[in-house]
């Protein structure tokens, strides 16, 4: 009767038990029209981390989202078997070695200098802290660039004529031979 109850216990618990590895994507990938080449994440750990310091969703979007900078993120779980056979985390954007169930995709909306980038993934969720951290060490731009037009290349561009045009007043200057004196 104890070995009918252990075996019973030990099928129970097989049955009920999942993989840890559930908890986070073996794979993210990061791309869009604002990076040279995707971006790999790859370590199963750091994904954890990253995946636990997005917190909860919000079910409504934020304001503003509507023609912000974005890139598409691919999130690819239980792949581990895949990259244990010598599948490069690249590959797997190909339908060859992935079902639907493995593979999830999101939008990260970047910021911008007032406003924190919001990933898109089952809901809206702020990217800071930790995450921010996460992402940031992988190069993944969080702040959308200046587009023309906006104050900083305009200011910029107004910054670089006044040099211009100081440098161009020096060297008439010397050539006048104000400044040398002569």
């Amino acid at each position: 009767m104890l070995r009918l109850a252990l075996l019973f216990s030990l099928c129970f618990l097989a049955v009920r038990v999942q993989p840890v590895t559930a908890a986070a994507p073996n794979v993210i990938i990061v791309q869009g029209d604002l990076l040279a080449a995707p971006i790999v994440l790859d370590d199963w750990d750091e994904n954890l981390d990253l995946m636990l310091a997005l917190g909860e969703p919000q079910p409504e979007a934020p304001p503003n989202l509507d023609g912000k900078r974005k890139l598409d993120v691919s999130l690819f779980w239980a792949v581990g078997d895949y990259l244990a056979d010598g599948v490069e985390p690249l590959e797997l954007l190909g339908t060859e070695f992935t079902y639907p169930e493995n593979h999830e995709t999101a939008t990260l909306y970047l910021g911008t200098g007032s406003e924190q980038p919001i990933l898109d993934y089952h809901g809206y969720r702020v990217v800071d802290g930790p995450a921010e951290d996460i992402l940031a060490a992988h190069g993944v731009p969080l702040v959308a660039p200046e587009e023309p037009g906006d104050s900083a290349v305009v200011y910029g561009a107004i910054a670089s004529g006044v040099v211009v045009a100081a440098g161009a007043a020096a060297l008439y200057a010397r050539r006048r031979g104000v400044l040398t004196g002569t």
